[in-house]
């Protein structure tokens, strides 16, 4: 699992995790979603099944969301190569 997501992700799984162990369920943005980038060889349907929402696709490159709780569920399938926090590095532009 952790060798398909991006370190920002893992850290947000982790982090998730150790809320639910403490008992803090009260962990914005860490228990909402994340907007992702996916690389499937396979069939794009079985991501969505397993709690990716696609936004967009092209190829075997899919933009879209996922709870922070699904990333690792996502991870796990044999077609999802990698999965990217989207936008990393990239600061948002200012109007």
């Amino acid at each position: 699992m952790a060798g398909k997501l991006d370190s920002s992700l893992v850290a947000q799984v982790h982090a998730l995790k150790a809320a639910a162990l403490l008992g803090d369920e009260t962990a914005p943005p860490l228990s909402g979603t994340v907007k992702v980038l996916i690389h499937v060889t396979g069939e794009l349907a079985a991501a969505e099944a397993a709690g990716f929402i696609t936004e967009i696709s092209s190829g075997e490159i899919a933009l879209g969301t996922a709870a922070v709780a699904d990333l690792e569920r996502i991870a796990a399938l044999d077609d999802v190569e990698r999965i990217e926090s989207n936008g990393r590095g990239r600061p948002l532009a200012r109007r």
